[in-house]
């Protein structure tokens, strides 16, 4: 079990949703008990490769809107959503709004995690040096930046005034060194307006 991306069951204050890359499954978690099950699983959510680094995550950054699930599989690069019910099961198909088509990387370019704006357009951070703007017809515009994005892992819009709602802040995983020693990890803000 690798659990990843968590979002709530849309209408409940008791259910949330974990994605599990390794499995490529949908959990959800009672929060009050703790009890938890598989809800749901598909073959898009699965690692395409468990011993090759940049093929090992599958289903990774989810989010709840309305009453569909959106998510990122890392390996298999697709972003995509499926409906969901009041208790989190699936309750349509599985539906790829679009897929990565960045070259580049250690390990290639990968789909992470990500956010929803108001207009429902997806911004995902994606390795090595890019956020992806996907619209809900499954347009994208790349935004790259070698400088300021390095390894993005995950991204979330800010909270509070117009203009907080409208800057997304990118997390950075940065790059580990021969001694294992992290470097360059930190958050960048990022205007969306400009893009």
């Amino acid at each position: 079990m690798q659990l990843n991306g968590l979002a709530p069951v849309p209408g409940s204050d008791k259910l949330i949703l974990a994605a599990d890359a390794d499995v490529g499954a949908v959990y959800r978690i009672n929060i009050a008990t703790g009890a938890y099950s598989i809800a749901f699983s598909d073959p898009v959510f699965e690692p395409v490769n468990r011993t090759i680094p940049g093929q090992h995550l599958g289903i990774n950054g989810i989010r709840t809107k309305g009453s569909y699930l959106y998510f990122v599989s890392s390996a298999k690069q697709h972003f995509g959503r499926v409906k969901i019910n009041s208790l989190g099961q699936k309750a349509g198909p599985v539906q790829i709004i679009s897929n990565n088509t960045i070259v580049g990387g250690a390990f290639g370019s990968q789909y992470d995690d990500f956010d929803l704006d108001a207009g429902n357009n997806a911004w995902i951070a994606t390795h090595p040096n890019h956020v992806v703007k996907v619209t809900p017809g499954g347009v994208q515009t790349v935004i790259e930046d070698t400088e300021l994005l390095l390894n993005p892992t995950s991204a979330q819009f800010g909270r509070g005034s117009a203009k907080e709602r409208k800057t997304l802040y990118v997390t950075n995983g940065g790059w580990f060194t021969e001694d294992f020693t992290l470097i360059n990890e930190g958050v960048v803000a990022l205007d969306t307006t400009q893009v």
